[in-house]
């Protein structure tokens, strides 16, 4: 019984001083350790900081590592002793950042009795090694003119303050600076001529060390307007003559600005004669209007606040338009100039005639020559050999509106001066018996009026043969003769002179057949041809 109890005490006390080691084993020291930065550039440096403390004396070894993806080390150890109750807090020499400890890291710590009675283990947060640094950059504004002035600034992102380079990039440029206590600045003058639109720049830094990084910048430039250009395809135009005009706008850099244009053309006196608009770059299709006087004129565009003038002439034209209706041409003066002419109308028939009018027109102004009082009626094709590329009328039929005297001297080949008989016809008197059916005529007449005397005269006696009156005759269509011209002030009438010269023609031919005392005929009376002529003249002198 007795043995049994002092087996009892002899466990008792055994348990006991196992109970009392292990409680101070666990309750000998409490470790912490930590870096101080969350992030480490290469060229940095890491330095770790540890805090030891415990309820009873402490005498060991403490050693700190540091362990990366890649890559572990130990980097400190140091004997300390602890005073049970009292902290110990130290900062460790600093440890330099190698490219080998690029990843994620952090530190580990130990602590160990010399006795290995006891020991503590702890760990830092992790934290970042690397080579990339973070660059923020500042434009002041985003939209610059040409030539002003870009004024940049910006922050780089780096754990440690050691100098770096900076490169900027612009417009194919490079620009050098410095990066100082992870700040920079810079000045960019743009160029005066830089073209508009978005504009890009670049920023890289970059130290001994290895590390590096980059960011980007944008801004505007807007186009500004320099020079409007004219750009013509003829300086030298006929009115009517299409030609076209294309105004371009171009910016400082000499590209071209979509805007819209406006045309204006100012006659020398500087009205304005036409104007139209359309987009740059478009051709605008002008021309000046028919009987636009000749000159030098101005044409100018305008756009974007800009204005350009280039000289355009208009060359003198000179032309004639011509219609036909009813018997009458119609000479229409369609140039720029005074026409003053002759003009030749030529009809073609049974009988041709070549009519020639003498005009004077001012542009606009039309002349009228009525056919049906200068030639005989019939089919005519009629044409205007003198006026380049003018029109022809086929098949035209012309009315005989002509005098009784204008037919008879028609017949005996005697026109007007304007009035020439190109070719005759079947229904002439045959040249041999022209003198004595003229003859014959004067007879008649004279016989008429020594019989009758003259109306109007009183008691008087009736010329002699040789001073005859044949009357007013026409000889045809001249400047003024069948023809009026369509203005404000018509070319005067000669009719009177055409009758009168064609009466000397008749009085010279009966001089002439007196002087030659030509052998009377037996008899007109069985000339039918004759008795016709003589019976006209009557009635048309009754009529008269």
């Amino acid at each position: 019984m007795v043995r049994c109890n002092r087996y009892s005490l002899a466990l008792l006390m055994l348990s006991v001083s196992a109970a009392l080691m292990l409680g101070a084993l666990s309750v000998s020291a409490a470790l912490t350790v930590q870096a101080d930065k969350g992030a480490y550039n290469l060229g940095d440096q890491i330095v770790a900081s540890y805090e030891l403390s415990g309820d009873r004396d402490f005498s060991g070894l403490l050693k700190l590592s540091l362990s990366c993806t890649n890559y572990s080390r130990d980097f400190y150890t140091v004997p300390t002793n602890l005073v049970a109750g009292e902290t110990q807090e130290s900062n460790v020499p600093p440890l330099s950042v190698s490219e080998s400890m690029l990843g994620r890291c952090y530190v580990d710590a130990v602590a160990v009795a010399y006795d290995r009675s006891s020991s503590e283990n702890s760990s830092s947060s992790v934290f970042n090694v690397t080579g990339d640094v973070s660059v923020a950059v500042l434009v002041p504004k985003t939209s610059y003119l040409p030539s002003q002035t870009l004024e940049l600034s910006g922050i780089v992102g780096k754990s440690h303050l050691l100098p770096a380079d900076l490169v900027i990039t612009f417009d194919n440029e490079t620009y050098s600076s410095s990066v100082v206590n992870n700040n920079f600045a810079y000045s960019i003058e743009l160029p005066e001529s830089i073209r508009s639109g978005v504009h890009s720049l670049g920023f890289f830094v970059k130290d001994s060390y290895g590390n590096s990084g980059s960011a980007s910048a944008e801004f505007e430039v807007p186009a500004v307007p320099k020079r409007i250009v004219n750009t013509l395809s003829s300086r030298n135009v006929e009115p009517e003559e299409q030609f076209t005009v294309s105004a371009l706008i171009y910016d400082q850099a000499d590209d071209l600005i979509d805007s819209n244009v406006k045309v204006v053309v100012t006659n020398p006196a500087g009205n304005a004669v036409f104007s139209a608009s359309n987009g740059t770059g478009t051709s605008i299709a002008l021309s000046f209007p028919a009987g636009q006087a000749p000159g030098i004129y101005t044409l100018a565009s305008s756009g974007k606040g800009l204005t350009a003038s280039s000289q355009i002439s208009v060359e003198e034209l000179e032309r004639i338009a011509v219609a036909f209706d009813n018997g009458i041409v119609t000479l229409k003066n369609t140039g720029n100039v005074e026409y003053a002419k002759n003009v030749d109308i030529a009809l073609a028939g049974e009988k041709s005639y070549l009519v020639t009018v003498n005009v004077n027109l001012q542009p606009g102004q039309a002349y009228e020559a009525d056919l049906t009082n200068a030639v005989s009626g019939g089919q005519y094709t009629v044409s205007f050999p003198t006026l380049d590329n003018a029109s022809s009328f086929e098949n035209v039929v012309i009315d005989d509106k002509r005098s009784l005297f204008k037919k008879a001297s028609d017949a005996f080949g005697i026109t007007g001066k304007n009035v020439l008989v190109t070719s005759s016809g079947s229904g002439r008197v045959p040249a041999r018996l022209a003198p004595f059916v003229l003859l014959a005529i004067i007879l008649a007449v004279a016989f008429y009026f020594i019989k009758n005397g003259k109306k109007g005269r009183g008691s008087g006696f009736a010329k002699t043969g040789g001073d005859m009156d044949f009357g007013s005759i026409s000889g045809g269509v001249g400047s003024g003769s069948s023809g009026s011209v369509k203005s404000e002030t018509a070319p005067p009438k000669v009719e009177d002179v055409e009758e009168a010269r064609v009466k000397r023609i008749l009085e010279e031919k009966y001089r002439q057949q007196l002087a030659r005392k030509p052998e009377q005929p037996k008899s007109l009376r069985n000339d039918p041809v004759a008795q016709k002529f003589v019976r006209d003249m009557m009635k048309e002198k009754k009529f008269r």
